[in-house]
């Protein structure tokens, strides 16, 4: 296909193509021809045929922000052995065992700072606590003890131009997204060499992927490593936080579930 599936839920400047197209329609967007699919059953069925009738695929400038080596540019054989990595990480038993006792300890030191502010923007405090988990999950990394240039600040200007037009000048929300990506990628490559050299363990994900690198029949190696890593703090940070941020929205307007909860 010359065109790319763009999977995107209805915002109210699609309603107008909507109305007139139907749910499947062809448009660009940053620069790129697009089929939008804005039904559900549609958008099913073509994640169901992944890397059959479909394969992946991100626009340039996408691409370009991430790297064409990167995590979501693999397939086929590449892409099952990094979700099979991922998995180790995230898979049931491990959520069992570390992660969701982890992620109650980290949510209940946060709730105890925030009892003592009058007001908080839950979005941001979720979003910091998060990225802060995740970051010492990942590669043992603190945001309280970082020097200035901190890894959570460069990735929300990375964040902030995912999804924006590709003019790579000074003051544009795209260059400040490839600046910070750079800075990010530089902290995760230092504590990358640092581990390496240390041989000290943390228990971390970095510690099972130095392992990989280190093996012989092996797709990974310290780039795809590093990449990983960092495609690994972008996703589990956005849609993580953004989950968490609505689930207490919707508790909150739902005081029966909240008193439920309480119990």
């Amino acid at each position: 296909m010359s065109e790319a599936i763009f999977d995107y839920e209805q915002p109210d400047s699609f309603k107008f193509l909507t109305n007139q197209y139907g749910p499947v329609f062809r448009t660009n967007i940053v620069g790129e021809n697009l089929i939008v699919s804005t039904d559900p059953e549609i958008k099913y069925n073509i994640f169901q045929q992944e890397n059959k009738s479909f394969i992946l695929l991100y626009t340039e400038s996408f691409m370009k922000i991430f790297g064409e080596g990167s995590l979501p540019m693999n397939h086929g054989d590449v892409h099952k052995y990094f979700k099979n990595l991922i998995l180790r990480l995230v898979g049931p038993e491990n959520l069992k065992a570390k992660i969701f006792p982890g992620i109650e300890e980290a949510t209940r030191k946060h709730l105890d700072s925030w009892a003592s502010f009058g007001n908080i923007d839950v979005k941001e405090g979720t979003s910091k606590m998060i990225f802060e988990y995740f970051a010492k999950l990942l590669i043992h990394y603190d945001e309280e003890k970082a020097p200035k240039g901190k890894l959570r600040d460069n990735f929300q200007a990375f964040m902030d131009g995912v999804i924006s037009f590709p003019l790579n000048i000074p003051g544009t929300a795209y260059h400040a997204c490839l600046q910070g990506r750079k800075n990010a990628y530089k902290v995760i490559k230092d504590a990358f060499e640092k581990r390496k050299a240390s041989k000290t363990p943390y228990n971390d994900f970095l510690d099972h992927l130095l392992k990989e690198v280190e093996c012989e029949d092996t797709f990974s190696d310290e780039q795809n490593a590093i990449n990983l890593i960092f495609v690994l703090l972008f996703a589990s940070h956005e849609t993580t936080s953004a989950a968490s941020t609505f689930a207490i929205k919707f508790i909150s307007d739902h005081p029966d579930v909240l008193e439920e909860l309480a119990v």
